[in-house]
């Protein structure tokens, strides 16, 4: 996830915005369901119309506002899965079939998108006060309810369903070992694997990080593996990494925006109604999409300079392994060592959607269900979509050699030439 205002390793703002969202009256407690009952018809007592009315709201939000929709159309033909799962929603007399059919309707919108990953989580997270707005959107008594809900379909992998980063050791067999650091060759080349950058391990892992940076403070090489990384905080960033990465970093970033009526208060918040422009001022870019760049109104320039204090006795190279399981706030890493020059990436194209702020939520009128979509089209310094193409590292790994054979390979033939 993406958190706080203006950070130099991505632009990270807050939105507020108040929901609009009526709350019907229902009794909660028929929500709170252990996992196995989930296969009851109608174990959320709604009827088909009501799910439909969800389905339909959920299509209305994402093709009015969502400034990826028109590359999710060109790319995934979301239109006609449109039709197909609302087809097979009018077929069925399952609540649980009706709303796997919204959930795979979603897994179709690129970007940050598919359920939000657990309100009472959420709540946690953003009952901040520059994240009311989110913390509104959390604070429904269903949608806590419904936590299994969201359990189940994390536990199906159906949709690109996030998960929560107390949930990360699901991910990973051990979670006790966020970090995995070893010596490769003595005084030449030292190693870290960081498996999350979960906001849970910033503590953990700052003496166990740091500990090995003044170890390894005379190496020539340091090898930083982010591979399978699918993000977590910025600050795990700001405290765990950035102190090695020395000297000015200067960021410029373009976000294409879709300004509609769900999203607007997100955007004003966290952008400033000065500091957007209408579309037509876009400087040209060369690989920018002109059938995504269609259906945007607004476009945000963000620029950020500082000068990093030394803070690591560290002044060997620094190399970042990469994968595209690379997203979010870890592709924040990726872009910012892209644009800077203050490591070399190793490995194959990221994920993307690395460029922005949270993404917007948005409740489901029935089931109160909580998604999420992005609320930018960031672009690439190329003007390609981040979302799409992701980072594309320095130095590629070919297709039968991992990003780590590939810079081990790449720092001994700098050694032998």
């Amino acid at each position: 996830m993406k958190f706080k205002r203006f950070l130099p390793i991505i632009i990270s703002l807050c939105i507020l915005f108040s929901s609009c969202i009526q709350i019907n009256a229902v009794n909660i407690e028929n929500y709170n369901h252990d996992v196995a009952t989930l296969n009851e018809t109608n174990f959320l007592h709604l009827t088909k119309e009501q799910l439909l009315e969800d389905y339909e709201y959920y299509w209305k939000i994402i093709k009015e506002n969502s400034p990826l929709f028109a590359a999710s159309e060109r790319i995934n033909k979301i239109s006609g899965k449109y039709e197909e799962y609302k087809h097979e929603l009018l077929n069925s007399n399952s609540n649980l079939e009706q709303l796997e059919c919204i959930v795979k309707l979603s897994q179709c919108l690129i970007g940050h998108t598919g359920l939000f990953f657990d309100p009472k989580y959420g709540q946690q997270l953003y009952n901040t006060a520059d994240r009311q707005i989110w913390y509104k959107h959390l604070i429904d008594p269903i949608s806590e309810k419904n936590y299994n809900l969201y359990k189940l379909f994390r536990n199906k992998k159906l949709g690109y369903i996030v998960k929560s980063q107390k949930d990360v050791n699901e991910i990973y067999a051990n979670c006790d070992n966020n970090i995995e650091t070893k010596i490769i060759k003595y005084n030449e080349i030292a190693y870290v694997k960081i498996k999350s950058f979960g906001s849970e391990y910033i503590e953990e892992d700052k003496p166990k990080l740091f500990d090995f940076y003044n170890k390894i403070g005379g190496y020539k090489n340091l090898i930083i593996d982010i591979t399978g990384n699918s993000g977590g905080s910025t600050t795990y960033l700001y405290k765990n990494l950035l102190p090695l990465l020395t000297g000015k970093l200067s960021v410029k970033q373009y976000m294409l925006f879709k300004v509609g009526n769900k999203n607007r208060e997100f955007i004003e918040e966290a952008f400033g109604n000065d500091n957007l422009k209408p579309i037509c001022g876009l400087p040209n870019f060369e690989n920018l999409s002109e059938h995504d760049k269609k259906g945007m109104t607004h476009f945000f320039c963000a620029e950020f300079t500082q000068e990093l204090e030394k803070q690591i006795n560290f002044s060997g190279k620094i190399w970042i392994l990469i994968d595209g399981k690379v997203f979010s706030t870890s592709e924040a890493l990726s872009i910012n060592c892209k644009q800077t020059g203050c490591a070399t990436l190793v490995g194959t194209n990221t994920s993307g959607d690395g460029i922005g702020c949270d993404p917007a939520l948005m409740v489901l009128p029935n089931s109160k269900l909580v998604f999420r979509y992005s609320l930018e089209y960031g672009l690439n310094s190329d003007g390609s979509s981040n979302a799409i193409f992701g980072t594309k590292p320095d130095i590629v790994s070919s297709e039968n050699e991992t990003p780590l054979e590939t810079c081990l390979k790449t720092i001994y033939k700098s050694v032998w030439s």
